[in-house]
């Protein structure tokens, strides 16, 4: 069985990717490319115009505690979604992408919105299947080097995943389908590294897969190695 949106000519924004992000802003590329793909899939001939993450990370007030040295987050994208309730988004065209925060610009136009998000069971592999056939949705994993040098095989997190391990962070990517290959169940997802990643921005993640993750409060946690699911409403 497999299933990829990015096979039935959904068209998403690479922009900002090609330019390189050295930031901590996956979850604002996240959190917008995952409306464009709501609302490309709602009329597919007529694609919505890119999405602007650097409003986001400009204007979106998180929890300061958690910013890198240049003002970003590690991981917020259920927080963006919030945020574009409230405000909408604008487009890149009207806030061009920056690499960095900046201040917070009014809006010159109406934002594209959206009417919530939605949350899905880290364990619920039915419904998660289910969402990723209708649409490509949010997500987490955590980055082990295994993951930073992904090309064409199947990522199933650090060697010896069930020995705890302290992640490089926390990323944001974008599910965009799953497959099979040698008997393996895996998630297509869509990176914001540029197409030097993976195979041209994208990678393939073990479905099955789970990892012990030690935390900063010395204790251990598994989690599948694609969590933290959600997508947008409109």
């Amino acid at each position: 069985m497999k299933f990829r949106h990015d096979r039935i000519g959904v068209i998403y924004s690479v922009q900002l990717e090609i330019k390189g992000v050295v930031v901590n802003c996956c979850w604002a590329i996240t959190a917008t490319v995952a409306i464009e793909a709501l609302y490309t899939l709602r009329d597919i001939d007529n694609a919505i115009t890119p999405l602007a993450p650097q409003e986001l990370i400009d204007c979106c007030v998180l929890n300061p505690k958690n910013r890198d040295k240049k003002g970003c987050y590690n991981y917020a994208t259920n927080k963006a979604f919030k945020w574009i309730m409230k405000n909408g988004i604008s487009t890149e065209e009207d806030y061009p992408f920056q690499g960095q925060k900046g201040d917070c610009k009014p809006k010159t136009k109406p934002g594209v919105s959206i009417t919530g998000f939605e949350k899905i069971d880290d364990n619920d592999q039915i419904a998660f299947l289910k969402k990723v056939s209708e649409h490509p949705v949010a997500a987490a994993v955590h980055i082990f080097d295994e993951f930073l040098k992904l090309k064409g095989e199947i990522y199933k997190g650090p060697q010896d995943p069930l020995i705890a391990k302290i992640p490089k962070g926390v990323h944001a990517i974008l599910v965009v389908g799953y497959d099979t290959e040698n008997g393996e169940d895996y998630w297509m997802i869509r990176n914001s590294w540029g197409e030097n990643w993976g195979v041209n921005g994208y990678g393939k993640i073990l479905r099955s897969g789970r990892v012990s993750i030690l935390t900063e409060k010395n204790e251990v946690k598994e989690f599948p190695l694609v969590h933290r699911v959600s997508y947008p409403t409109i």
